[in-house]
Order: structure tokens, then sequence, then C-alpha cells
């Protein structure tokens, strides 16, 4: 009877380990490389750089088509960054250092995610500094999911520009902000 009860616990143990989401929240983050979790870049002064925005939709099986939010970038690191929507038909209402909300004319797939909503081409003036990811002032976080239900998301990361970048406020970082982030991101 002891082996029994031994045997069901492992299993049940087993089987919580493998169906759980270890990451359960929606989350932006600031990707120097799309996809591969680079946080960091140290371009040569006066080059240009992107920085992309991204979203990871890990608490939804929908999909998405709007999220609201607003850029920090620190002063003088940067001329004034060009902002360019990546989501298709590039509808956008506001300005991305005010506040701005982007929105699909389709659903975006929650399996491809990361999803580069965004980019931000800097022109790097030699200054350290971040670019950061700020609340909408009228939608903060908001991620309107394809059937229209609101979902807030936390921000991973930011991006750091000749410096390590700044975590944001989701508990459980999945990759540390530094050099080996990429690296790393292949074996969660």
């Amino acid at each position: 009877m002891r082996s029994a009860m031994v045997v069901l616990l492992v299993v049940l143990l087993g089987a919580g380990s493998v169906c759980a989401n270890p990451v359960g929240f929606d989350a932006m983050h600031i990707d120097f490389d799309p996809g591969n979790y680079v946080t960091r870049i140290d371009p040569a002064p006066y080059t240009t750089a992107d920085a992309y925005i991204m979203l990871e939709m890990f608490n939804s099986g929908v999909g998405f088509t709007t999220v609201s939010f607003d850029i920090d970038v620190t002063p003088g690191m940067s001329s004034p960054p060009s902002f360019e929507s990546l989501l298709p038909g590039g509808l956008s209402i506001g300005l991305w250092e005010e506040g701005i909300t982007l929105s699909s004319t389709e659903c975006i797939d929650p399996a491809l995610h990361p999803y580069p909503i965004a980019v931000a081409h800097l022109f790097y003036l030699g200054t350290p500094g971040d670019i950061t990811i700020q609340d909408h002032p009228d939608y903060p976080r908001w991620v309107v999911d394809c059937n229209d239900n609101v979902h807030i998301y936390c921000v991973l990361w930011n991006g750091g520009v000749g410096k390590d970048a700044e975590f944001g406020d989701c508990e459980g970082q999945p990759v540390e902000a530094t050099s080996w982030s990429a690296i790393k991101s292949l074996y969660r």
C-alpha cells in the first residue's frame, strides 16, 4: 500500500511539472536581436541600432490584436529615435514617447512568441543609457486578445545601450540580462 502511494505521488508530481507553465504571465521586453533575448548592445558612437519591442503571450492560447505602452529613452543616449509598428496593418494611436496603442488588422497567433510588435531605430551618440517600456497613461499595460478580453502584461526587462539592461517587474525572470542571455534562453 505504501509503495502504491509513493508511485501515485511521483506520477502526480511528474505530471504537474510537465503540464505546468513555468512562466504564467503576458510580458513585454526589449530585444536587440529578435527572438534571441539580447538585452544589451554596444554600438560604436554615431552608428545606428534597432531596439525591438517584443510581446510574449505565455498566459493566453488566444492570440492578440492590440497592445498599449510608452517608450522612454535616456536623454543624450540617442538622437530622437524613429519608431515603426511591425503589426499587420500598422494601425497606431498616439506617440511612442507619450503613450501609443498599436493594433493589428488580424489576430496574432500566440505560438509566434516572442512577437516583435515594433522597432525603435536609434542613432547612438556614445552616452550609455536605457530604452525602457513604460505604462501608457490611459491604458496601462493593456493587451487585448482576439476575443476582446484585456490582459495586463509585465515587463521582463528593458534594453541597455552601452550598459547592462535593467530588469522589469515580472516575478521569476526566465533569463538573466547578461551577455549570456541569448545562450541561456536556448535551455529554458
